[in-house]
């Protein structure tokens, strides 16, 4: 909750970066919508912070658009039919603001008391530990963010400026089942800075819309049929492009009792670079220039590389297409 409550209240004129809530996993059903594998709290905890800041910053109305459709709440749970109803009832309530507020100038009940309170409220829910534990979570929102005079709720609805992010990873679409994500989830170890920097990349790599040179693959299944940008980047930089950056390996690292036995942060910082030549190369940029202040989010003190996020890249329009295109030839090369 912490760090929920930095990301949005710290100023972005000081810091850029937003908060990552890392890997969210799941597969769309047949109807459209999203089921879960692993994210399931922090999607709750999320949609509850929503709801909570749009109470207390008037905007249940514009939260009813976006996490309504026919009076039912689009996130919901399926295998808890009351937990659906109370999430449907809590969303659907249109007076819950008012009272919210009057109850806010009086300082007489939590929130969790005063949702209990509503005659929609069914005592039977209190024996649901999704309910109590929505209950639990609303109240340490409430402590959170009660003083909090900004609206928090525009800010975290932001789409230009993200405030928060995780990544998504569909597993229909990578040919995963579930037993397989349960293995994967099983290796106890974080996610490294690189596997996040190269999920967000390839997720910007899979927008682009427009025509890919002929790409081919020389592994089974495929049959030497050509491929899109996208599927030729996601394979070549977990295989060719692996094994040529292998033997560079702990390079980049500080010392020895640093070491991790990878390649991640010596491509990482090759990808950093080659986006920074490009970029000085657009803009016509040179050794006079270091100063600018777009330049500063590039580089520290010192002209060193600074790990800037994929959201910095496309602010300052580093990467596009185009860009990708390059990088992958260069790689091809090497």
């Amino acid at each position: 909750m912490d760090a929920l409550s930095t990301a949005l209240t710290k100023n972005r004129a000081v810091s850029n970066q937003s908060l990552d809530l890392d890997f969210i996993y799941g597969s769309i059903e047949s109807d459209k919508s999203f089921s879960v594998l692993d994210g399931q709290q922090r999607l709750t905890t999320l949609f509850l912070l929503h709801w909570f800041l749009a109470v207390k910053n008037n905007c249940t109305s514009e939260f009813r658009k976006h996490f309504t459709l026919n009076n039912k709440s689009r996130f919901s749970y399926k295998t808890r039919p009351s937990s659906a109803e109370f999430f449907d009832a809590l969303t659907s309530d249109a007076n819950f603001e008012d009272k919210f507020h009057q109850s806010e100038r009086s300082n007489k009940l939590k929130i969790s008391e005063l949702i209990s309170d509503c005659k929609w409220f069914f005592s039977s829910w209190k024996l649901d530990p999704t309910v109590q534990a929505c209950l639990h979570m609303l109240d340490a929102i409430e402590q959170k963010f009660s003083s909090v005079e900004t609206n928090l709720y525009q800010r975290l609805t932001e789409t230009e400026i993200s405030y928060i992010t995780f990544q998504y990873l569909e597993l229909q679409s990578f040919g995963l089942t579930d037993e397989l994500y349960i293995k994967m989830n099983a290796r106890g170890k974080s996610l490294t800075s690189f596997e996040h920097f190269k999920a967000k990349l390839e997720q910007t790599i899979k927008s682009y819309s427009s025509d890919w040179p002929i790409y081919q693959l020389d592994i089974k299944g495929f049959d030497d049929a050509p491929v899109d940008g996208y599927r030729y980047f996601i394979h070549k930089i977990d295989t060719d492009w692996a094994d040529l950056f292998w033997p560079y390996r702990n390079i980049a690292t500080k010392d020895n009792t640093d070491k991790d036995n990878t390649y991640d942060d010596e491509l990482m910082n090759f990808i950093r670079l080659i986006i920074l030549y490009q970029y000085l190369l657009d803009n016509n940029i040179t050794s006079n220039d270091f100063n600018k202040e777009d330049l500063s989010s590039l580089l520290r003190t010192g002209s060193k590389l600074l790990p800037t996020t994929i959201s910095q890249y496309d602010k300052l329009k580093c990467l596009n297409q185009a860009f990708i295109k390059k990088l992958i030839n260069w790689l091809d090369i090497l």
